[in-house]
């Protein structure tokens, strides 16, 4: 049974990139046709009958199933020179359930498509057949497709197909009296438009056509056809195609997903009449996941949660999983308003589905995971609005906004509506507007010109120039949060001039390196281009503001032999150690770096020829980035590890961050992010290490770091400090030293019980939490 739901989950609701439907065809589905022939002599006017017999099934240790087989009829007839249909007749479905209502979609309308001397260009479905059929019968056009020049050359070409956009190897095995054979092979890790990894972490759309290796490393895949062509006729098509999940791919653990195909013909005859329809979807040929899906059933998201109480009532059951999944689903399919979908929530709260509290906090991760139009609203305005939410918790729920994967466009105004037109804990700020750049992560041009997203910025901005200017501390602090949540948006729009204020006008720091680091994603911009640079070259500016104005500058992509010409004659004129420092340590790193995406960077610093040293490269003493990376040319695959040191004057540290990234797919995924800064942290911090020559035990240790906490934090001292975490480059957590005061007016053994109470009862916890922290589909040829 499990193999059946695996399998037909792979074949029939496998999830890849959602595939446009390019054109509304009213006429013929080719667009394009050679004038010439020169490997086909399919004939107009004429049907082709192949048999077709494919089989899909896990190849599990101890596995009898037979998995899905399909056998079938295939006509193939001839319209016009590029113009065929597909019909299938007699169609055999075995291994599922209902196996006569899936022959009869299958069976019941034709596939035209474009066939141009052997390649397919376009397919074009009837608008009333189903997607999961039209799909079967692309996997059947992409058998008979055969993208080569001539017939008598081997050669490598770039072919789409159902599996993707991959090279695609052909080579001639035989050419005899018998036919031609052909055996074409895909390179698995070359395919774009594949498969869609939804990595909570990660959310985006892991592809770069421009990268040899174009999906994300999860499956490893043997792809081979064999053909015979005789007399410009396709006699027969056999194709295999196994996949295993690439951490076990070389263990007998593996249980590879295999597919076998194989279609031969057996007669020509004088075709009948075609019934086209008249109107059609043109398509490319590569696996369409179901994009305009229909609408849930409302009604269906009380029968899931219905469905879920046995599963979390005795504990959660293995079944949670699934269900918990389809929840979520069921929400963001969903075209209930806001009001119903609030007061389904209201009845999960009130305990009319079960009286366990599981049930209740599992329905919450699900709407805030969900990312759609009125979820979001429900979320924000019932489960974050509640006055009894710790800050863990809050924290907690936000993040699902930041992890949010393919958030649908109406999630996005409505995160838009609740930054402009609430006043939203910090927590939720940085959530909303992470939700917003995964959102833009995909869409960039449509998000420029979003009036939600110029809104949602226009209110962060509005009122930031005074907050800058202000001493008190929550005002600034309100700030920085506004800074960072216009910094995860992806780019800084309607909100620019007003950073620039703050980068030159606030009396605090911190508020001042948060307005430049939020200009990054317009570091490209000439008029950013142009300030960033200003600010770097002023002697009489701070040096943390110089050092970060130069951060910015350089994470554009595109920075200029101009640029680093300017930067670089800078240098040798430099009064400021801690600023030539920094500057020169990152320039040695990226001439040093193996990461692929600075490779014109690293050329353009070569041609430059910088590679004298002005400055002390002391770590302790000055500011300084170091960076180690690797990348694996064989996969595709790199990562990188870099830590920041910033110092002041005096040689005392003040700010500290370190970063891990991975690379691939021609671009970086920043995997993690800390920062840690201070004022006057570091006169505590000696005065801690003093104390620690008088102490005799790890207990008075303990006391005395305790006492030296509760000092800083009670307000009693100038002591100030922040602390940021970033994950996939978005601020998803932000606290400072002002956040933790509470902490102080508690004695440290009432904290220690607490928390040993929390790990006591945690076993026995009455509450839930659900994450889906990967999940990777990809198609198969039935």
């Amino acid at each position: 049974m499990e193999l059946r739901l695996i399998v037909t989950a792979l074949c029939l609701f496998g999830v890849i990139h959602s595939v446009p439907l390019n054109q509304w065809n009213t006429g013929s589905c080719s667009q394009q046709c050679s004038s010439q022939m020169v490997n086909f002599n399919y004939q107009v006017g004429r049907t082709y009958l192949y048999n077709y017999d494919s089989v899909t099934r896990l190849n599990a240790p101890n596995q009898n199933d037979a998995g899905i087989r399909i056998v079938a009829n295939v006509e193939i007839s001839v319209l016009t020179n590029c113009e065929f249909a597909l019909q299938l007749r007699n169609v055999r479905v075995q291994g599922l359930g209902n196996e006569n209502e899936y022959s009869r979609a299958l069976e019941q309308f034709p596939l035209l498509f474009s066939y141009d001397d052997g390649r397919v260009n376009s397919v074009c479905p009837s608008p009333d057949d189903e997607q999961w059929a039209v799909n079967v019968k692309k996997a059947i056009v992409s058998n008979l497709q055969v993208s080569m020049k001539n017939l008598h050359d081997s050669e490598t070409t770039q072919e789409t197909d159902i599996l993707g956009d991959c090279e695609t190897n052909y080579e001639v095995t035989s050419n005899s009296w018998q036919g031609i054979f052909i055996k074409k092979q895909k390179n698995a890790r070359s395919c774009a438009q594949r498969q869609i990894a939804t990595i909570a972490l990660f959310p985006r759309s892991y592809s770069a056509p421009e990268s040899s290796y174009r999906n994300f490393p999860v499956f490893a895949s043997d792809y081979v056809c064999n053909y015979n062509i005789q007399s410009g006729i396709i006699r027969s098509s056999s194709c295999v195609e196994q996949s295993s999940l690439l951490p076990l791919a070389a263990s007998s653990a593996a249980s590879p997903v295999e597919t076998k195909t194989k279609i031969t013909f057996q007669q020509e005859f004088q075709s009948i009449r075609v019934y086209a329809p008249s109107t059609s979807y043109r398509q490319n040929l590569l696996y369409a996941a179901n994009p305009e899906a229909e609408n849930q059933d409302p009604q269906q998201m009380a029968n899931i949660l219905r469905n879920l109480v046995p599963s979390v009532s005795n504990g959660v059951q293995d079944s949670a999983p699934e269900l918990f999944q389809q929840l979520v689903t069921a929400i963001q399919k969903s075209e209930q308003s806001p009001e119903k979908l609030a007061h389904l929530y209201e009845s999960v709260q009130r305990k009319e589905f079960s009286q366990s509290e599981k049930l209740f906090d599992l329905f919450k991760d699900a709407l805030c995971m969900a990312a759609s139009e009125s979820s979001i609203k429900v979320c924000v305005e019932k489960v974050l609005n509640d006055k009894n939410l710790s800050q863990m918790k809050l924290m907690y729920y936000s993040m699902y906004f930041a992890t949010a994967n393919q958030p649908t466009k109406g999630a996005v105004k409505s995160a838009c509506q609740m930054l402009e037109s609430q006043e939203l804990p910090r927590q939720t700020v940085l959530g909303l507007s992470s939700l917003i750049h995964n959102y833009c992560n995909d869409n960039e041009e449509e998000c420029k010109h979003n009036e939600y997203i110029k809104r949602a910025q226009q209110a962060l901005a509005r009122g930031l120039p005074n907050k800058c200017r202000q001493n008190d501390p929550q005002q600034v602090t309100e700030a920085v949060s506004y800074m960072k949540a216009i910094r995860n948006m992806g780019y800084s729009g309607e909100a620019t001039r007003a950073l620039f204020q703050c980068a030159a006008s606030s009396n605090n720091i911190e508020c001042r390196i948060a307005a430049i680091e939020a200009l990054e994603n317009d570091a490209c911009d000439s008029y950013v281009q142009q300030k960033l640079a200003e600010i770097r070259q002023n002697a009489h500016e701070n040096e943390e503001v110089r050092i970060a104005a130069y951060k910015a500058e350089m994470s554009c992509q595109n920075v200029t032999y101009e640029q680093l010409n300017n930067i670089l004659q800078m240098i040798k004129q430099e009064s400021s150690k801690q600023v030539g420092s920094y500057i020169e340590s990152d320039i040695e790193s990226k001439l040093q770096s193996s990461n692929p995406m600075e490779a014109e960077l690293r050329e353009q610093l070569q041609r430059l020829k910088h590679s004298e040293n002005f400055f002390p490269r002391d770590i302790r003493k000055y500011s300084s980035r170091l960076v180690y990376s690797k990348y694996l040319e064989r996969f595709g695959l790199g990562y990188e590890a870099e830590v920041d040191v910033i110092h002041q004057k005096d040689y005392h540290y003040r700010a500290m961050r370190a970063k891990f990234s991975l690379q691939g797919f021609e671009r970086d995924v920043e995997v993690i992010e800390i920062g840690l800064r201070h004022d006057e942290l570091h006169q505590k911090i000696a005065s801690f290490i003093a104390s620690q020559q008088q102490s005799r035990s790890v207990s008075e240790m303990i006391n005395q770091a305790l006492k030296h906490a509760k000092e800083i934090l009670s307000g009693r001292n100038n002591v100030d400090g922040s602390l940021f975490v970033r994950i996939d480059g978005k601020d998803v957590f932000y606290c400072n030293l002002n956040d933790l005061k509470e902490i102080s007016q508690s004695e440290s053994n009432e904290i220690v019980n607490s928390w040993k109470t929390y790990l006591k009862n945690l076993a026995n916890s009455e509450n839930a939490m659900a994450i889906t922290p990967v999940d990777v589909k990809f198609e198969t040829l039935t």
